[in-house]
């Protein structure tokens, strides 16, 4: 699973996470989720907003678990 996330980020954001909801390369990471730890959080410095590394993804609000 780790491996899927890693992944996953480095085709979400190539160049280094910015904000899904305002472009903002000002992002701060805010720990991981409970029940999938390998999924990074993070809170936008720019609009204030809390993503995840799903995100803007067509696995955004999804409760299954991403698997190789």
């Amino acid at each position: 699973m780790a491996k899927c996330c890693e992944v996953l980020r480095g085709l979400h954001w190539p160049t280094g996470v910015t904000c899904p909801h305002c472009q903002s390369s000002r992002v701060s990471k805010q720990g991981r989720d409970t029940p999938q730890p390998a999924h990074r959080k993070y809170r936008c410095g720019g609009c204030g907003r809390h993503f995840d590394d799903l995100t803007g993804t067509i696995f955004a609000a999804r409760h299954q678990t991403l698997v190789a």
